[in-house]
């Protein structure tokens, strides 16, 4: 049976913030009990070789510097991210997180050996867009923070009714303490040096929509960080939001799902506080470290946009690389995107609501 990131998600999460977010929600919806159980065992399971990985590794990892300033791609859900992040990675100058990091962050050194073996048993495509997804292909580093403690937004797909609380805590750090950001601030670090260890020191391209709203925090981290940042027409956002989290909080959830306007009121929230947030933190990046593209024009010229972007960054290396990028691009002339129907009810709330962001970058109803 094929299992994706989804359904693996709960399972991943460690005993300790299994049992700590089990308490805080009140354990969960009866009916799901088997899932929990099913979790605490694959925690038992996994704990041997979690084990093994510290005791061998930890005084590596710790010692190990990030002496290249990590690049971070940031944007809303849906809006480009995985696109633009597989494409850069085509360059092997460039380091990433991967898909079976995240699967096993604690113990993915040592579990290396299982890879193929549980490859067999991840889909081909992501259930929400049709993307690739194999264990050697890029993959946010959000799903590893989640399996290793409780500030983490994802948290959300398995306690949907906490959703808008844990993205006001975790996405956008309101109201959380001075410790419990230094908390989050030590394990992203160490969960970077680790992938800066198996990466041999390279430069790391990472991918994370949550970020968007935590550009403070990482400066905070990495002073020198570099970002890219990429939006897309706010109206194919909000549809493709909707869609993206009623089908993929199916898979972890541990509580019923709320009705379908609050789930679309949770996208309205997230992208509003998101967004404004990310115009008001950006000013905080260096000058020479922030570049902003359009996902309609990574599309329609990919090659152009990849080039302003390795210049305004001052990355080095694209015209050795961009054969790669071409055969990545190949590779997708029979992927199709979702398409999306607009009422005029949908279409009147989303001029509503996102008109800061249509005005800003000039977008109208597709």
């Amino acid at each position: 049976m094929k299992t994706s990131i989804a359904m693996r998600l709960f399972p991943n999460v460690s005993l300790p913030v299994k049992l700590q977010l089990l308490n805080e929600n009140l354990f969960c919806d009866l009916k799901y009990a088997p899932k929990v159980i099913e979790g605490i065992v694959y925690n038992l399971l996994q704990w041997p070789s979690s084990v093994i990985e510290s005791i061998k590794y930890d005084n590596i990892i710790k010692s190990t510097e990030i002496t290249k300033p990590p690049i971070f791609i940031i944007g809303f859900w849906r809006s480009g991210t995985t696109h633009l992040h597989n494409l850069m990675v085509k360059d092997p100058q460039f380091g990433f997180v991967s898909q079976f990091s995240v699967a096993y962050p604690q113990s993915f050194i040592v579990n290396s050996w299982m890879k193929n073996i549980a490859a067999r048993f991840v889909p081909k495509t992501r259930p929400m867009d049709n993307m690739p997804l194999a264990f050697d292909l890029p993959q946010e580093e959000e799903f590893a923070l989640c399996s290793m403690l409780p500030a983490s937004f994802y948290h959300a797909f398995t306690y949907p009714k906490k959703a808008g609380e844990y993205f006001d805590k975790y996405a956008m750090f309101d109201g959380v303490s001075s410790e419990m950001k230094k908390e989050w601030q030590s394990y992203y670090t160490y969960f970077l040096k680790k992938t800066t260890y198996v990466n041999h020191g390279k430069q790391l391209v990472l991918k994370n929509p949550v970020n968007t709203g935590r550009v403070k925090q990482i400066l905070e981290m990495f002073p020198e960080a570099k970002f890219i940042h990429i939006y897309r027409n706010p109206y194919e956002v909000y549809m493709s939001n909707v869609n993206f989290f009623n089908k993929f909080t199916l898979g972890p959830t541990l509580q019923d799902l709320p009705d379908s306007s609050e789930m679309e009121q949770n996208v309205i929230h997230r992208y509003k506080k998101a967004m404004e947030r990310y115009f008001k933190d950006s000013n905080l990046i260096p000058p020479g470290n922030l570049v902003e593209t359009r996902y309609e024009d990574l599309i329609e010229s990919p090659k152009e946009i990849l080039q302003n972007i390795y210049s305004r960054l001052n990355l080095q290396g694209l015209d050795d690389t961009i054969g790669n990028m071409r055969n990545y691009l190949a590779g997708l002339t029979d992927f199709k995107r979702n398409k999306h129907n607009f009422s005029p009810e949908v279409i009147e709330r989303i001029k509503r609501e996102f008109d800061f962001t249509i005005k800003k970058w000039g977008y109208t109803v597709p």
